[in-house]
């Protein structure tokens, strides 16, 4: 009786909790189709804050766990490294807590064995931009759905999208953010190749300028053929490269969040490429032989020769 009230009166305190387990990747400097490079857990000290004011912090323990309690509300989470040195780098990851409830928040951190520029010239630090969270449903049947496609496209025996090396820009070829949403939300088969899950990026850039999130970044989405296994895709709404090009609000937040994620992983500016360069890159692998040509025709090479230009003079402001 005594435990029954006890239960009742913190559901109704208004806290939930954040909990989670802080790994390090990668574990080798080049992960090859057959030797596997998984992630290692971290003791990392993890944060929770809310408006720049930290609300509860917690030291990991050494299988990477960490648990705290919280008000519920809108976190930004933080892993960073117990030693004071510059690796393995800080890792952030957005989370809504609900009272009563857990909110579980994994954090892959870099762990700087490629090299702090990725063995590519990657930018100084960069901050990160705001960025407003409205994630699209990815429960355990996508992610099965996304295992599968990894293991039929690229060998690889995973949903996790781990220490990306190239980020492709796109144009939605829609007019509004929320259509953009709804079709990267449905999970339906693609138009194009019939196969599950269905299409989504990582961020979407609306005309505005402002930047959505729709899946985290340490989950694989199927945006680029090729280089799902190693992409941050980001969406542009708009219907064509000139009128995202033209469009300076949301050209100059694209910058900031390129420049960022850049940042954050080490990524050289020849691996930010467009969705129409997929080909060109290094990194382009694919199993199925009747898509290893396959492209498409957003963000084409005199676009993204522009917008590389752009990217370099944002990323060393």
């Amino acid at each position: 009786m005594l435990l029954a009230l006890l239960a009742i009166l913190v559901a109704g305190s208004g806290t939930g909790s954040i909990a989670g387990r802080v790994t390090t990747a990668p574990t080798c400097p080049v992960e090859q189709e057959g030797h596997p490079c998984p992630p290692r857990p971290y003791a990392a000290h993890v944060t929770a804050s809310a408006g720049g004011r930290e609300v509860a912090a917690a030291d990991a323990a050494d299988d990477g766990r960490y648990r705290m309690e919280v008000p519920a509300g809108d976190y930004t989470v933080c892993a960073d490294p117990r030693s004071g040195s510059s690796f393995p780098r800080q890792e952030c990851r957005d989370a809504h807590v609900d009272a009563g409830r857990d909110t579980e928040v994994d954090l892959v951190m870099d762990s700087g064995i490629r090299g702090a520029s990725g063995g590519g010239g990657g930018p100084p630090r960069a901050e990160r931009p705001p960025i407003v969270s409205d994630p699209i449903p990815f429960p355990a049947r996508r992610k099965y759905e996304m295992r599968l496609y990894a293991r039929r496209h690229y060998g690889l025996d995973r949903y996790t999208l781990v220490h990306p090396h190239v980020i492709v820009e796109h144009v939605t070829a829609t007019s509004t953010y929320r259509a953009t949403w709804n079709t990267f939300a449905s999970d339906a088969p693609d138009p194009e190749l019939h196969e599950r899950p269905g299409t989504c990026s990582h961020f979407v850039v609306d005309p505005a300028g402002q930047i959505h999130q729709l899946v985290p970044l340490g989950l694989m989405c199927r945006h680029a053929v090729g280089l799902n296994w190693t992409a941050i895709g980001i969406e542009h709404v708009g219907l064509s490269d000139g009128q995202v090009m033209g469009d300076r609000a949301q050209l100059a937040a694209s910058l900031k969040l390129t420049c960022w994620l850049r940042s954050r992983y080490g990524i050289a500016l020849r691996n930010v490429i467009g969705h129409n360069e997929s080909l060109s890159s290094p990194y382009h692998h694919e199993r199925v032989a009747r898509l290893r040509h396959q492209t498409h025709g957003d963000m084409r090479h005199a676009t993204m020769t522009r917008y590389r230009a752009a990217l370099r003079r944002a990323c060393a402001a």
